[in-house]
């Protein structure tokens, strides 16, 4: 594997060259993987840190344990020369300290990144470059790591694509693992709304529902799954069959987790597969609305008891009865 960083500042220059990085994996020394962040994603003050890794699979990219949590690879291969490239892109306000840019931005502004000396298949194989959704966040320590937030390997990950004989670019919008994948031929073609969920305050132990809506654009029958991380978890709608043009919902509860803010990705697999943001804030339940807690039971002897439901139930009869009429 090869890894490779690189920081840049925010520029006023126009024609400041944007910071790139070239990798070349050891399994392919002449083919290679060129990632070039935009200039205009940092605001002025702000550093921006470009990580890119590469290997010829995903175990080797990032590890048995994190491979193993991510969504299964859509029927195919890479292609032949081509490779795994872990892509991230983060932002510091503070010296040393690093987070992610926020969905609008990266979109705004997004990392482009090229394959380049890679061999493409025979014509009518469909090739795409396929990511999967990741986190670069930053430990205790301080280091930069990787954590799979759920999602699915899907071929909109990186936008733009555009395929020649010996180089296949585009545009991803987020960070992830990609990689250049020739796929068996699928008319079926999915599309999921909304963009994004965002759950806002949910009280902890109480519902809260939210749903994603599936449709197959394409021809053929889309078949696939829906898988996301706690506290998102899947009422109904998981699984689908869809004939071209028809749609299911897919409904989302969140689970009974302890108290705090709560991100990931729903992955939908087939049909070139979709990721989409879920955000949820959980917190304890809370006091009643006049600022008390629960009423203490009412304490005394039992006559009192039932004296004083007597005066309530008589009060009440008072209250509701209806005037009556006088006869002149």
């Amino acid at each position: 594997m090869c890894i490779r960083d690189r920081t840049w500042r925010a520029s006023e220059d126009a024609d400041a060259p944007p910071p790139l990085i070239a990798l070349a994996g050891a399994h392919a020394p002449l083919a290679h993987v060129l990632v070039a962040a935009d200039n205009d994603l940092l605001l002025p003050g702000e550093t921006g840190l470009l990580a890119v890794s590469v290997a010829p699979d995903p175990v080797t990219l990032v590890g048995a344990e994190i491979a193993a949590q991510l969504a299964p690879l859509p029927d195919g291969e890479v292609i032949f020369l081509g490779q795994y490239a872990a892509v991230g892109v983060l932002i510091s306000e503070q010296p040393g300290e690093y987070s992610m840019p926020n969905t609008a931005r990266i979109t705004a502004r997004p990392v482009r990144v090229a394959f380049e000396g890679v061999v493409r298949p025979p014509d009518g194989v469909p090739v795409a470059i396929y990511g999967h959704p990741t986190y670069f966040v930053q430990d205790a320590s301080g280091a930069v790591v990787l954590e799979v937030p759920g999602g699915a390997w899907a071929a909109e990950t990186a936008a733009n694509q555009e395929i020649a004989e010996n180089r296949i670019t585009g545009e991803l919008v987020r960070s992830a693992l990609i990689a250049p994948l020739a796929t068996p031929f699928d008319a079926t073609v999915l599309q999921v709304t909304p963009g994004s969920l965002d759950f806002g305050v949910a009280t902890r132990g109480r519902r809260a529902r939210g749903c994603f809506t599936v449709t197959n654009v394409g021809y053929g029958v889309l078949t696939g799954r829906v898988t996301m991380p706690p506290p998102f978890g899947i009422v109904r709608g998981g699984r689908y069959a869809l004939g071209p043009g028809e749609s299911q919902r897919v409904v989302i509860q969140i689970m009974d987790m302890p108290p705090g803010d709560y991100e990931g990705i729903a992955g939908f697999i087939g049909g070139g597969g979709a990721n989409r943001d879920m955000r949820v804030v959980i917190v304890e339940k809370t006091e009643n609305a006049l600022g008390c807690g629960a009423s203490p039971p009412l304490r005394g002897r039992t006559g009192d008891a039932l004296t004083f439901m007597g005066m309530l139930i008589a009060l009440c009869l008072a209250v509701r009865r209806p005037a009556q009429r006088t006869s002149r």
